[in-house]
């Protein structure tokens, strides 16, 4: 059995990976933080967790519990780099759901991302989380950046194709996503009686998933798409 932390367990990114894995046979869910919940229980905030995780609580911090084999850091981008250096150096392996590992290039995190990469080492060290490409290096990584949303659907559709050469590298990708990749804070762009039934275009031309995705699709073009 395989003991797993989360960190920011309360958003939709940490109640959806909550779910999958308390009914996962192998693993043990054995702490979730959150600063405004902590002390809360956990099913009491993820209702749909009810039956599921039993009485486990939130914790304010991942160190107040033991002996963990794994830790999802579930968090807004730049708090994963200030939590998983202090993990490692325990021997913990962490995978991170935000953006801040997915980049190697320290330079072209930063113009992105707009905020200084404070993890240089470890930085290098990630492996990129598309199991689809990437499953051998998956196996044997102390640290895995999981993909974006965009990026997953982008590289798995257009990866096979430029690897095989079957198609030209000028492509043209149309995406779209729900309104829950915003997070669970409403604002008045996401917000049901505003988008509702419409499309809202946002960061054009300057989306952080762009040199993600850019980065894994040139590899298997052997030049830049």
């Amino acid at each position: 059995m395989v003991k797993v932390g989360i960190i920011g367990g309360t958003g939709y990114t940490g109640g959806e990976l909550s779910r999958i894995l308390c009914t996962h046979p192998y693993v043990e869910i054995a702490a979730l933080t959150s600063r405004q919940n902590a002390g809360r229980r956990v099913g009491d905030v993820h209702t749909f967790l009810r039956g599921y995780i039993g009485d486990l609580e939130f914790t304010e911090k991942i160190s107040d519990t033991k002996d963990l084999d794994f830790v999802f850091v579930a968090t807004p981008h730049g708090v994963a780099m200030k939590e998983i250096p202090a993990l490692m150096e325990q021997g913990i392996k962490c995978i991170d759901l935000s953006g801040d590992y997915r980049l190697h290039d320290v330079a072209v995190y930063e113009k992105w991302y707009g905020h200084e990469h404070t993890d240089v080492d470890n930085l290098q060290k990630a492996v990129y989380g598309l199991p689809e490409f990437f499953r051998d290096e998956i196996k044997g990584a102390d640290l895995v950046a999981n993909p974006g949303c965009y990026a997953t659907s982008i590289i798995l559709a257009c990866g096979p194709l430029l690897k095989a050469g079957v198609v030209k590298e000028d492509i043209i990708v149309d995406a779209k996503s729900g309104t829950s990749g915003a997070g669970m804070v409403p604002t008045e762009r996401t917000h049901h009686s505003t988008c509702g039934e419409t499309i809202i275009p946002y960061s054009v031309g300057k989306h952080r998933h762009t040199p993600e995705i850019e980065m894994a699709v040139d590899k298997f073009a052997g030049s830049h798409t």
